[in-house]
């Protein structure tokens, strides 16, 4: 199907939930279809911005990888024998695609994963390349800002944290409902929101949610609409335990949200010494606790993020890094 978006062709393909139909048909895609167009269109550049490419054509290719079972054992060794199954096929098309293109160059969000992938996969062409903030999210200014966190303070009796993120195993959803239960016994007053597709919840979990009214399923955003549940909430909560980047860090930081994530190499690249690092529900809790009594503890913990994001790239940025 081919429909116009903002003025580019965009040729949308069929697809499928069966995970082996999405393989025969990204095979078709890119040893025939993709080609067969470029051949057609007369192209002299290749970008791909799903990992794999093994499409046969005489171009250099540009490839972003953002998988993090690609270089993660231990996040991989936690799943199911058929997600393994699966996983490990990836890690075979995607050794095959480096050993048969060397000249392909790849992108890697973070410097941990740009270090991985050279261990991981030998004579690869990797280059480091941050993801910029999206152009969708109005963002707010120094003013408007300073705006939000006034209000944040006058709705300071109700703490709101936010995890933006869809549902797989390794973002650890199950730490949030653990908090929410532990929580529940103290003095915190709060509401947790999260954002999965209602249809794509497994049934442990929604059960665990619905025995929990201080968790809120917003339901799966559209980015236009981001900016309010950003603009509204105290803290990120980021429990995520693996990334290749983490969107929803630089996100929330234009907005000023102080994060509380594990000390793991990604949180570490994407926002340095201004996440708020825990270990367990103790330490996220007490981290909570200490916030709550000292609002203006909380103004700097905002100040300092809302600071620290001036550094992130924007779309354009993005692009002209990636063109060079």
């Amino acid at each position: 199907v081919i429909m116009k978006e903002k003025g580019k062709n965009v040729i949308t393909i069929p697809t499928s939930d069966n995970i082996f139909i999405r393989l025969f048909l990204r095979f078709g895609v890119e040893f025939f279809f993709v080609p067969f167009l470029a051949l057609i269109l007369k192209k002299k550049k290749l970008l791909a911005f799903g990992n794999y490419n093994l499409i046969p054509y005489p171009v250099k290719k540009s490839i972003l990888v953002h998988h993090p079972y690609l270089v993660d054992d231990c996040a991989l060794e936690k799943q199911s024998f058929m997600v393994r199954f699966v996983e490990n096929l990836k890690r075979m098309y995607f050794s095959l695609q480096v050993l048969l293109f060397p000249n392909n160059r790849y992108f890697a969000q973070t410097e941990h994963f740009l270090t991985a992938l050279k261990e991981k996969y030998n004579g690869i062409d990797v280059s480091l390349l941050p993801n910029p903030l999206t152009n969708k999210i109005d963002f707010p200014q120094l003013p408007e800002y300073l705006c939000i966190v006034r209000n944040r303070i006058k709705r300071y009796a109700c703490i709101n944290l936010l995890y933006v993120s869809r549902y797989y195993p390794h973002k650890n959803h199950d730490f949030l409902i653990e908090l929410a239960r532990h929580i529940e016994h103290t003095n915190l007053n709060f509401k947790l929101f999260i954002t999965i597709d209602e249809n794509k919840i497994p049934l442990n979990l929604k059960q665990a949610i619905s025995d929990l009214p201080c968790i809120v399923n917003i339901g799966e955003v559209r980015q236009e609409e981001l900016g309010e549940y950003y603009e509204s909430s105290h803290f990120c909560i980021f429990p995520s335990l693996t990334e290749t980047f983490g969107n929803g860090l630089i996100e929330a930081s234009k907005f000023g949200l102080p994060t509380l994530a594990f000390d793991l190499p990604y949180v570490n690249d994407v926002l340095g010494d201004v996440a708020l690092k825990i270990d367990s529900i103790d330490s996220c809790i007490k981290a909570l606790n200490s916030f709550s009594n000292s609002p203006d503890y909380y103004k700097q913990a905002s100040r300092a993020v809302f600071e620290y994001s001036q550094t992130f790239i924007s779309v354009g940025e993005w692009v002209e890094k990636l063109s060079k």
